[in-house]
């Protein structure tokens, strides 16, 4: 008999119904795994599940009633860049259903503590990311920044500068999933990316002035004598430099 594979569109209610379908089947898959990333194997059955908006609220429903804690964990775990994720939270929904709320202090359970790690990895980017998004101001006075996260938390981010500024219109590009937040001074919009006119958008002249201004400052307040790169990869991985406004040359 084949391994099953259930494949999904990527989305959190996408994978919620691919959980709904495996309580309502029983039969545990081999993977779950996005249609995108998936490689035919002949050995493999592999079954598309669509995305059901409603039996995705079912089973979130269900989740929160058992434990709100344990839905944010679901949430957040959902958005780390870990291989076989989806699995890994599969078994902590299982676990929770049938351990309910004592679910979250039982970290005997591999899954328990593997979504504690990738929550964590998630909060800690996140966090990261509020003081490092540079925006750049463009004509028609729309803000504009590129991201390249690790983990999936532009959601995150945007509920962040949806606060910070809220009276002004700004665009943020997760320039490696290839998605971008749109705000409107109302709320935020995520949308995949469908051309490339976000990158031919205009820097106003006074935006080039206050960045090349920017620059001079962070270079002249540095004490060349003092300059400790290994101590600036600690506070911000090299990884980040590139959309850094002071750190690129």
């Amino acid at each position: 008999m084949k391994d099953i594979i259930y494949l999904y569109d990527g989305t959190f209610e996408g994978f919620l119904t691919v959980v709904y379908s495996v309580f309502k089947r029983k039969i545990l898959p081999k993977k779950i795994i996005t249609n995108q990333e998936y490689h035919y194997n002949l050995f493999d059955k592999e079954e598309y599940i669509h995305t059901d908006f409603i039996l995705s609220d079912k089973v979130f429903a269900g989740i929160k009633n058992i434990s709100e804690h344990a839905m944010y964990n679901i949430f957040y775990a959902f958005l780390c860049d870990k291989n076989n994720k989806e699995l890994i939270i599969l078994d902590y929904i299982i676990n929770l259903f049938r351990f309910k709320e004592k679910l979250i202090y039982m970290r005997n359970i591999n899954s328990v503590l593997d979504v504690e790690n990738m929550v964590k990895k998630v909060k800690r980017e996140a966090h990261k990311f509020k003081g490092f998004v540079r925006f750049s101001k463009m004509e028609n006075d729309i803000y504009y920044a590129k991201i390249e996260p690790d983990n999936d938390i532009l959601e995150i981010v945007s509920r962040h500068f949806k606060k910070r500024l809220q009276n002004d219109l700004w665009i943020i590009e997760d320039a490696k999933r290839k998605v971008v937040s749109f705000y409107n001074k109302k709320d935020f919009v995520i949308v995949n990316k469908f051309s490339d006119i976000y990158e031919r958008l205009i820097k106003t002249n006074k935006e080039i002035e206050y960045e090349q201004l920017w620059k001079c400052f962070f270079e002249n307040v540095n004490i060349k004598e003092r300059k400790n790169l290994r101590c600036q990869r600690n506070f911000m991985q090299k990884k980040y430099w590139k959309n850094i406004l002071e750190v690129t040359k």
